[in-house]
């Protein structure tokens, strides 16, 4: 008898961890919103490239090369500063801004609104991006990007 409860208790054991709770459910990572601190807009002509970066380092800060960001105070220990850039362009009129940071799992969700003009703005280019200090964050960043035309820049 004590055999087979030990029998018992063992298959348990190996079967409740790998079938979970028995309703048949995946447990998947819950979207957590990441609390955005301070943002910041402009140009900047270091960023000749497209993209987005999540900083958490002071070292981090200083390879992206941006003169205007590295003149921020950032507590890297606590916080992180989110970038999206849309590189260099050859009129005025782009602006990026971020409009929500979400955390799933290892993944980073940067939601931002990416505006190009409408075709009748001059100028020498533009270096536009967008920056947020957020909550600690770290993982796989992924843009998802909403597209604009001829839209004035939010204040």
């Amino acid at each position: 008898m004590q055999t087979r409860n030990l029998c018992l208790l063992l298959a348990m054991t190996v079967a409740l961890p790998l079938g979970g709770c028995g309703n048949g459910k995946v447990m998947e990572a819950e979207v957590m919103p990441v609390a955005i601190v301070s943002q910041m807009t402009g140009d900047e002509p270091a960023f000749k490239e497209m993209g987005h970066h999540v900083i958490n380092s002071a070292e981090e800060l200083a390879a992206l090369g941006s003169a205007k960001l590295a003149e921020q105070e950032i507590d890297f220990s606590a916080n992180s500063l989110i970038v999206v850039t849309v590189g260099e362009q050859p009129a005025a009129g782009f602006w990026v801004q971020i409009t929500g940071i979400q955390q799933k799992g290892d993944d980073v969700f940067i939601q931002a609104t990416v505006n190009q003009p409408d075709g009748g703005e001059a100028g020498d280019g533009s270096h536009a991006y967008a920056a947020a200090v957020t909550a600690k964050v770290s993982g796989n960043a992924i843009l998802e990007p909403t597209s604009v035309t001829g839209q004035a820049a939010p204040n």
